[in-house]
């Protein structure tokens, strides 16, 4: 069955390729036309992160260039919202590359070179950013501190949500199932009220993988079918199919693999 989805995802992936790196040279060519006005506004930054965002995993070595030049007039401009932007658009394209401690070193940098000008809420985002690089470094008691530390002084319902989500991965990779659990839960509780559909599928499958390590497959596979189908609700094809691998393991546990095929 994983040998089955990861086929499907293989043969989509073909079908894609050719749209998706013609999609990309049109978001580069937006891109560099921006890059030449001769004044460049915040909403003209905004405008080249979301193309940056665009074709990225096609080219992130391009892209990566073109960040750059971004990073530029987001200074010129003394934008900070936009630095923030910057910041989580650096991490992404450097997860994509798996060099996270090149990202890890331009937002210490950026951290260290603005913290005091930073708004509360913006501070909060550069301290969850830190808790993310260290928890995917696997020092989850490093994650854990920074993450705790910040999560009184979060602003929006998001980054309270979030944070609640990496304490609760960090939990787990600890071993505490019970706190692991806990914060899932108030997690997931926050990003139901914010109707973000894309990350509550992200918590519960993590619910799943709780209960995976817990060997109750039932609740496992109740909490799987949950994260499929917020996954479907948003249209994210990753966690799609990383749900679908998940609920795998949870119907192997049952043994219904017979069930499995028929998702």
């Amino acid at each position: 069955m994983v040998k089955y989805f990861a086929l499907i995802f293989l043969v989509f992936s073909l079908l894609c390729w050719g749209q998706n790196d013609l999609s990309a040279e049109k978001s580069i060519q937006k891109l560099i036309q921006l890059e030449k006005k001769n004044q460049i506004s915040n909403a003209d930054i905004d405008a080249m992160l979301e193309l940056i965002i665009e074709f990225f995993p096609e080219k992130p070595d391009e892209a990566l260039t073109h960040l750059d030049k971004v990073r530029g007039f987001i200074e010129k401009n003394d934008y900070q919202d936009g630095l923030l932007d910057f910041c989580l658009v650096t991490l992404k394209i450097y997860r994509v590359k798996t060099e996270v401690h090149k990202a890890e070193k331009i937002i210490r940098e950026i951290n260290q070179k603005y913290k005091r000008k930073l708004t509360q809420e913006n501070r909060v985002t550069m301290q969850y950013l830190l808790a993310d690089i260290a928890n995917y470094n696997k020092d989850f008691e490093k994650s854990m501190e920074i993450a705790r530390r910040t999560l009184p002084d979060a602003v929006t319902t998001f980054q309270k949500a979030s944070l609640n989500y990496v304490i609760a991965g960090n939990y787990l990779e600890m071993g505490n199932h019970e706190e692991a659990l806990t914060y899932s839960l108030k997690a997931l509780e926050l990003y139901k009220s914010d109707k973000n559909e894309k990350n509550a599928a992200l918590v519960y499958n993590l619910i799943s993988v709780i209960y995976q390590e817990l060997k109750d497959f039932e609740k496992a596979k109740k909490y799987g079918k949950l994260s499929l189908a917020y996954a479907q609700k948003s249209n994210n094809l990753n966690n799609i199919l990383d749900t679908y691998s998940n609920l795998i393991i949870s119907y192997r546990g049952l043994n219904q693999i017979d069930s499995a095929k028929q998702m």
